[in-house]
């Protein structure tokens, strides 16, 4: 009898286990199920309302097709003076060693690419249905290797400083399903719903 104590109390434990994480799966589906129903109900005038305050709080801020065209159109203006302003030949002695009117073109060629660079970031992040930066006159995009925040997240961590240590797991896993350094998160699975 004793010799199956242990094994039995095993089971009843992952008995357990089992029963609440089916619990919790069935509980979001209802939420789903139910936010859904809301959502039918609302007038025009309200869902049009929920809608804003959803892109407000950073949820839903896809773009229609005909936004997505012109976004991708823009993309491809910019690539165009990106093209142009790199074909500028850069001085093979030095930049002291330039004239005048060179020295302004080559900084207009390099104002150019930052440019041209700065709104194709900026069109892809829509696309992506990112909103554009606020606050900061010069607030914008920026491209950042994930695995660079993977440091300072857990310096954060090491100073007890948990809401910096989750907003920077958030940005490193933010629109990708990976955490820092591109790993995918949920152990590697693609394509399963949770």
């Amino acid at each position: 009898m004793k010799k199956y104590v242990i094994p039995a109390v095993i089971l009843l434990a992952i008995l357990a286990l089992v029963m609440v994480s089916y619990g919790q799966a069935q509980n979001r589906d209802s939420q789903r199920q139910a936010m859904r129903e809301r959502f039918q109900n609302m007038s025009e005038e309200e869902r049009a309302a929920a809608m804003a305050r959803m892109r407000d709080r950073g949820f839903g801020g896809r773009l229609s097709r005909e936004d997505q065209a012109k976004a991708i159109k823009e993309i491809e203006a910019q690539v165009a003076k990106l093209k142009a302003a790199v074909q500028v030949e850069r001085p093979q002695g030095g930049f002291q060693d330039l004239s005048e009117e060179e020295r302004t073109k080559l900084r207009q060629s390099m104002t150019d690419r930052r440019n041209a660079l700065q709104a194709i970031i900026a069109q892809v992040a829509a696309l992506e249905g990112r909103r554009a930066p606020e606050g900061a006159e010069d607030a914008r995009f920026i491209i950042i290797n994930t695995a660079d925040l993977k440091p300072i997240q857990e310096m954060a961590e090491k100073e007890k400083a948990k809401e910096t240590s989750q907003l920077l797991a958030r940005m490193a896993s933010r629109g990708s399903g990976r955490g820092f350094g591109g790993r995918r998160t949920g152990g590697g699975r693609r394509g399963v719903q949770r």
